[in-house]
């Protein structure tokens, strides 16, 4: 017997599907990731296990389809907000952010920019 229609199956099943495989386990994993990842690693090495003969033609056919990966790109100017955000958190220091902006924005720079004029020098005799 039916308990529900179609629609409401789907969005029952969806919302359930979200809930109880995307929310909370990202909530208990994002915290607690390495407790959890070591408890977990007999159940990940038994799915690899299982999956390989199904999960490695498909990588190779996808290879094969797609070539190789290019992954992120950044500007200039994002790699430069990039290290702005992670020392406004803290996650590096000033001379280490100045200094990765400093070598982002060294393709920009002319010798004029960072010479010493002649008259602000000081010469030693020998």
């Amino acid at each position: 017997a039916s308990y529900t229609t179609g629609a409401v199956g789907v969005v029952l099943a969806t919302m359930l599907i979200l809930i109880f495989g995307e929310i909370l386990p990202q909530a208990g994993c994002s915290r607690h990731a390495l407790y959890v990842g070591a408890h977990a690693i007999w159940i990940i090495r038994f799915f690899l296990v299982v999956m390989y003969p199904i999960a490695k033609p498909i990588s190779l056919g996808l290879d094969c389809m797609f070539n190789e990966e290019i992954g992120a790109i950044y500007s200039s100017s994002q790699l430069t907000k990039l290290v702005d955000i992670h020392f406004a958190h803290k996650q590096i220091g000033q001379e280490q952010a100045k200094m990765m902006t400093g070598a982002i924005d060294y393709a920009d720079k002319t010798v004029q920019d960072v010479m010493t004029p002649t008259d602000k020098i000081f010469m030693l005799n020998v």
